[in-house]
C-alpha cells in the first residue's frame, strides 16, 4: 500500500452495506441515508502532539478492526486497494466504536 496515514489519521477500506426492505427489495449502500459506516482499518497514522507537548499515540485501534466512523468527517480518496474499493481517511476523532464482534 502506497499511502500512510500521518499524525491521527486512519486509512479505511468501507464496508459493503445493503439493507433489505420488509417487501425483499435490496437497497446498495449507495442509496442508504446514514451518516454512520462502517470500515475496516488498513492503516494507522503514529499519533500527534497534543495541547500540553507530549506525543499522543493512538490507543484501541490497530490495523483489521472493524470501526464505526461518521462520513461527514471522513474523505474518499481517489486511491484504490488491490481489490479495487475506494478508500476513506479520517481522523482519530470520526471514529465512533469499534465493533469487537467482527
Amino acid at each position: 500500500m502506497a499511502l500512510k496515514p500521518l499524525q491521527d489519521s486512519i486509512l479505511l477500506k468501507p464496508n459493503q452495506i445493503e439493507e433489505v426492505t420488509p417487501g425483499g427489495i435490496i437497497r446498495p449502500g449507495t442509496a442508504t441515508n446514514s451518516q454512520y459506516l462502517k470500515g475496516t482499518v488498513l492503516e494507522v497514522g503514529p499519533g500527534k502532539y497534543g495541547p500540553s507537548g507530549r506525543w499522543q499515540v493512538i490507543k484501541g485501534i490497530t490495523k483489521g478492526d472493524v470501526v464505526l466512523y461518521d462520513s461527514n468527517y471522513a474523505v474518499l480518496l481517489d486511491d484504490t486497494d488491490a481489490d479495487g474499493n475506494r478508500l476513506v481517511l479520517c481522523i482519530e476523532g470520526a471514529l465512533l466504536a469499534r465493533d469487537d464482534a467482527a
